[in-house]
């Protein structure tokens, strides 16, 4: 269902914010980053969910300091940076020590998106979005006006994984059953774009999309 037509998502202060939040998702290969990149290209404000976690792992910043207080020196590179990957080998295969993890990252990646959504608002942005793989996985598609599905099948999704990682089709199959299939994801979002097509062809609908929510804004 379109709900191009709300009031406007709520701002984690309370208040009614008059700016529509988009939230952009899709599969693994689906090419989220080419929708966003191209929103960027035609001036919309976007929120990648990764570069936020990313500075959130910087030394300084008290999730860095939680990170280190539950696991240790041993997720510390030499550069004093956090070692993500050394973070990952201790908790993506513990269900247990993986939800440590996101108890202590997602409160914080929560606050820091609404605050970018609330500040843009506040500045008199119309419409800004929110690229994020796991956006209904997380419930923050709830907090979004409209969802895009960025969508490419699964047999598309496992050529795309085996050519861009070096994978064999057995261990790309098995990266693609860890999460919600592309069929699956298509019939959640309230916009689908299929990214089977040339570039071109989706750099034309992301134009119109941005285009319509923009002129719909300016008729409120």
């Amino acid at each position: 269902p379109d709900r191009l037509t709300s009031g406007g998502a709520r701002g984690s202060n309370g208040a009614m914010l008059l700016m529509k939040r988009i939230g952009i998702t899709g599969g693994i290969c689906a090419g989220k980053t080419t929708v966003s990149n191209r929103l960027r290209a035609l001036g919309a404000r976007v929120i990648d969910i990764d570069s936020v976690t990313h500075e959130l792992y910087l030394p300084g910043t008290d999730a860095y300091d939680a990170v280190i207080e539950q696991w240790g020196r041993e997720v510390v590179a030499a550069d004093g940076s956090l070692d993500r990957r050394a973070l990952g080998r201790l908790v993506f295969s513990d269900p247990g020590q993986r939800h440590k993890l996101e108890d202590i990252m997602w409160p914080r990646v929560k606050q820091r998106v609404n605050d970018l959504f609330d500040a843009w608002a506040k500045e008199g942005t119309k419409v800004a979005f929110l690229e994020n793989a796991l956006l209904f996985q997380s419930g923050q598609s709830r907090e979004m006006d409209q969802t895009w599905v960025v969508f490419v099948s699964t047999a598309e999704t496992k050529r795309r994984l085996m050519q861009r990682n070096s994978l064999s089709e057995e261990e790309a199959l098995g990266r693609i059953a860890t999460q919600t299939s592309p069929e699956q994801l298509a019939t959640m979002g309230d916009v689908v774009i299929n990214n089977e097509r040339s570039i071109e062809d989706v750099e034309q609908e992301v134009d119109k999309l941005y285009a319509d929510l923009c002129k719909a804004k300016a008729n409120l």
